[in-house]
């Protein structure tokens, strides 16, 4: 009688504390489905004791005695096994007509009209997706997971068909309209025409391979040293050796290639998932670690690229020998000294006046100072600039666009920008415009970023011009994106990078600025336009790159032919006149003046030409050389013999007047 109590007393907490979380659009069922799976790493769709007790827990279920906890658990695992499945436990919480209970019944009774051939035809849709998506490498599921929520409502994190069909188009997979459509009906498991993007995103993903599972619990446990649950991402950061890739060993790519790429994994996680205190629990490591290696198939190469790459067998020796903590990572409750770090702090250097100081900081020094980010950055691409500049605000708590130096220095760090103590000096003096000793990154970023050349800015305008034909003042996102054509990028013709890579990087550009500076807008203006593309701008150095980047990405070339770019002409192609042409190679005097003979063809000559053929022979003089006279001067120094005819016509005329 006292468990049945205890049963009755936890499920009414337990509907209460579901009832104070969800809002008007979630159901509570999907909000206790949610939380399970949190914690069923390998989506068995069962939770052990454990787990069970440590999601009620965070749901907020408290109960005065722990043995308690067991008690419940034992009454729902009623044949002892120690884990129960929590979809029949949702079900039995919320009663027979709950969306689940139907779930669990339509499922253990089928119709008897079930097509065969379209479950058939489904299937083969759904191993051509998940195919698609591992073809992407550790990015691809991760840049379509993060795509799927930008589309998703953000109240629910519901999508419609519509929506995912758009998202499916926006990545470029290699779907019909068709294709896509019976996609999403597979994801629509109780076919209300919605899915919430997280059961699609982990249904692409998969469970979790135990071998792959167990020795990422181990590199946990190396990390978490202070047994919290929770590691900080720095330590991971600070853990990774991208010079041990297999990868780099091979040569096919460098350690700051390798290092850059899981820097900016781990930050998209994080945009992910929602974290804003730099730390990871169990479950989040594993799940992170899950979406980025999804693509590998082979356990022995995961097996090698995690040793490799968090030197597990080294840190495992020197904690043993040493017997010492790495890194402890401080619980969620001291969130907020992370946000501050605990590092010496920085003082401006001691010495003259304030003037002098800031002068130091200013001209020519700053400016190469600058230019040195600005190159470290550019093999990150615009996602690099992008993830600095929402670091930069994570940080600032009090949102008065300021920093203290010890959070700077910790941007700076986690972006692997190392800086002489000189150089910091000379950047944040610069930069602490109200000379409080405050760093303001936003003066910052707008030197880092830089202003439009001339040539730079015609080709916006060129590109504002077709997206917005109208002059509305309005770009539709849509058509930024299904405008770009990354097979005509220079670096996929030239074979440096492939297709898709360019796609990703353009598209989780534009996510990323969205996220950072619009939000949720299906638009943008012409200024938000130039302000998204001067991120390309700052880590494009040459004018003519950038011209004929997005000359040629967004067709701008063929649609205004006085703007075609070929080899050797700077200003671009110019119009050929062949009137103009003709009269340029035969009347050159016209163009470039000067007498008929100074334009001559073939060039005029002071020898003396000689005019006998073989039906005029030389005569004497000829054959003796004659006289060295130029051409066209008259050598006789006689009278001029003239026709008979001639001369009584002289004479004639003569005589006659």
């Amino acid at each position: 009688m006292a468990t049945q109590n205890l049963k009755l007393s936890f499920e009414n907490d337990l509907r209460k504390k579901l009832a104070q979380k969800v809002s008007a659009h979630i159901p509570e069922e999907r909000t206790l489905l949610k939380n399970f799976k949190y914690f069923d790493v390998n989506d068995t769709g069962k939770i052990s004791q454990q787990d069970f007790v440590r999601a009620v827990q965070k749901i907020g279920v408290i109960l005065p005695n722990p043995n308690d906890y067991v008690s419940v658990f034992s009454f729902y695992d009623v044949e002892g096994v120690g884990y129960i499945d929590y979809r029949e436990f949702t079900a039995s919480l919320f009663g027979t007509q709950s969306v689940i209970a139907k779930q669990i019944n339509l499922q253990a009774n089928p119709p008897q009209s079930t097509n065969q051939g379209f479950e058939t035809v489904s299937k083969e849709v759904v191993r051509k997706f998940r195919s698609q998506v591992l073809q992407r490498g550790p990015s691809g599921l991760l840049n379509f997971a993060r795509h799927l929520k930008m589309n998703a409502d953000r109240r629910t994190g519901n999508l419609s068909a519509r929506d995912f069909v758009a998202a499916i188009k926006d990545l470029r997979f290699d779907l019909s309209i068709g294709d896509i459509e019976r996609l999403f009906e597979v994801y629509d498991t109780d076919g209300d025409g919605r899915a919430t993007f997280e059961d699609i995103v982990y249904t692409v993903r998969g469970s979790v391979d135990n071998t792959r599972k167990n020795l990422l619990t181990q590199l946990f446990d190396i990390l978490d040293r202070s047994k919290s649950s929770l590691i900080s991402v720095d330590s991971v950061r600070a853990r990774f050796d991208g010079g041990r890739h297999p990868d780099v060993i091979a040569g096919r790519r460098s350690a700051e290639e390798v290092i850059a790429e899981f820097m900016q994994l781990l930050d998209g996680y994080q945009q992910f998932k929602d974290i804003r205190d730099y730390t990871l629990t169990f479950e989040e490591f594993i799940d992170f670690y899950t979406f980025i290696t999804i693509h590998i198939e082979d356990n022995t190469t995961f097996v090698n690229q995690l040793n490799g790459t968090f030197k597990m067998g080294e840190v495992v020796r020197s904690a043993l020998q040493q017997q010492q903590p790495l890194i402890s990572s401080p619980p969620r409750s001291q969130v907020n000294e992370k946000f501050s770090p605990q590092s010496q702090a920085w003082s401006p250097p001691q010495g003259g006046n304030s003037d002098e100081k800031r002068s130091v900081g200013g001209g020519r020094l700053l400016e190469l100072l600058i230019s040195r980010l600005r190159a470290l950055i550019a093999g990150r691409g615009p996602r690099g600039l992008l993830g600095l500049e929402r670091q930069l605000r994570v940080l600032d708590l009090n949102c008065d666009n300021l920093l203290e130096a010890s959070e700077l220095r910790k941007a700076l760090k986690d972006f692997r920008l190392e800086l002489t103590e000189n150089e910091f000096a000379t950047l944040f003096t610069s930069f602490d415009t109200q000379r409080k000793g405050l760093f303001d990154y936003i003066s910052f970023f707008s030197a880092l970023l830089g202003s439009f050349s001339s040539a730079r800015r015609e080709v916006v305008a060129q590109l504002a011009e077709k997206l917005d034909p109208h002059g509305s003042g309005s770009i539709a996102i849509s058509d930024l994106k299904n405008n770009f054509s990354p097979r005509l990028h220079p670096d996929v013709k030239s074979g440096r990078r492939s297709e898709e890579s360019v796609l990703l990087e353009f598209i989780e550009s534009i996510d990323q600025f969205l996220a950072l500076k619009v939000g949720t807008v299906t638009a943008l203006s012409r200024d938000q336009l130039e302000d998204f593309l001067s991120y390309f701008s700052a880590v494009v150095l040459d004018d003519k790159l950038f011209e004929t980047i997005f000359s040629t990405t967004f067709r701008l070339i063929s649609e205004n032919p006085r703007r075609q770019v070929y080899a050797g002409i700077a200003g671009g192609r110019k119009d050929f006149n062949p009137r103009a042409g003709y009269l340029q190679d035969f009347h050159r005097g016209i163009y470039s003046g000067g007498s008929v003979a100074q334009n001559a063809p073939f060039g005029t000559s002071d020898g003396k030409v000689d005019y006998s053929t073989a039906m005029r022979p030389k005569t004497t003089e000829s054959r003796q050389g004659g006289l060295n006279v130029p051409a066209g001067i008259a050598t006789w120094s006689g009278a001029l013999e003239q026709p008979r005819g001639v001369q009584k016509a002289v004479v004639s005329i003569t005589s006659s007047k």
